[in-house]
């Protein structure tokens, strides 16, 4: 599975990809974290929408992984809040990762906004694309 890098500049680039299909997410953590990770990630029963912190294997790199459930049936707001809400959680650990662990509201504001532009973009070409072909 490819990552996307978003970011650089001033920041650090940050590797996340987005994706809706449970086989793929689960291929990407077992791969990168191995079989027990993907177990309990399995586990995790009601989500609409999950994060997962993947370390790069030799490496003190960290790549993250947004899991979002691939329903088309729920409204544009309902779809950018729960990216939104993931989005805090990437770009907490992500400042945390260089060592920002109270990071200013208009540093995090800026992280928040780009990574939620960057999941929301993907998770509207996505769902565009399963509408035309419903």
């Amino acid at each position: 599975m490819k990552f996307d890098v978003i970011g650089g500049g001033a920041l650090p680039e940050l590797e996340i990809r987005l994706v809706h299909s449970e086989k793929k997410a689960r291929k990407a953590i077992r791969r990168l974290e191995g079989r027990e990770y993907e177990e309990d990630w399995k586990s995790l029963v009601g989500r609409q929408a999950t994060t997962s912190f993947l370390r790069v294997p030799g490496s003190e790199e960290t790549i993250y992984l947004v899991w979002m459930t691939p329903c088309t049936d729920y409204d544009a707001a309902v779809d950018a809040s729960l990216l939104a809400h993931e989005s805090v959680h990437v770009a907490r650990h992500y400042l945390k990762s260089f060592g920002e662990e109270s990071p200013g509201e208009e540093l995090l504001a800026y992280v928040v906004q780009d990574i939620s532009l960057y999941l929301i973009e993907r998770h509207f070409k996505w769902k565009k694309k399963r509408i035309s072909k419903q």
